[in-house]
């Protein structure tokens, strides 16, 4: 079952679209929102208006010099010869736990995306990243290792984990807490 398209878009201001304006309390801010779709379509100019409009909000625009706008893909532990594999264990034991068997995904990738420039904060955002729970079982197995070190990782109670983000949650209250009617 696919769960739902993950669109990359400003969207969530419903009866408008195409919200690009500053902010009315605070220099600087520009509110870029509303962007259903052509989302994908309309980035590259809606990004060439917003410098401009950021020109005309009063700010110094400056190009950074040698920026590389590409990062280099992290390989994945599946893909590694299996030299490449005991060197990663050898560093990081949590490089020799496999979390996802059908995806062969490791420990260490799962704390690498919780960990990252962009941390994945729900078993979603750690599905985007290193593909666990896209196989077979579609999660089945892994997710309740998933929850375990996201937990771990973010400092908060497994009851807090969410698959999504916002009401998401896998995990309400320990069973042991029903009161037996």
């Amino acid at each position: 079952m696919i769960a739902e398209f993950a669109g990359v878009r400003a969207s969530g201001y419903p009866g408008r679209d195409f919200v690009i304006e500053p902010a009315k309390d605070i220099k600087g801010i520009l509110h870029i929102a509303g962007i259903d779709s052509p989302g994908f379509v309309s980035a590259p100019a809606i990004a060439l208006y917003a410098i401009e409009m950021l020109r005309e909000m009063g700010l110094e625009l400056r190009e950074k010099r040698g920026w590389n706008p590409l990062r280099a893909p992290k390989p994945h532990f599946r893909d590694m010869p299996h030299s490449e594999r005991m060197e990663a264990a050898a560093r990081d034991s949590a490089y020799g736990r496999v979390v996802c068997r059908c995806e062969e995904v490791t420990e260490g990738e799962v704390i690498d995306a919780v960990r990252g420039v962009i941390p994945a904060l729900s078993y979603d955002a750690v599905k985007r990243r290193t593909w666990l729970g896209t196989g077979r079982c579609q999660g089945a197995f892994d997710y309740p290792r998933v929850i375990e070190i996201l937990a771990a990782e973010l400092g908060i109670p497994v009851t807090e984990v969410t698959k999504r983000g916002g009401k998401s949650r896998f995990i309400f209250r320990a069973t042991k807490e029903v009161d037996n009617e």
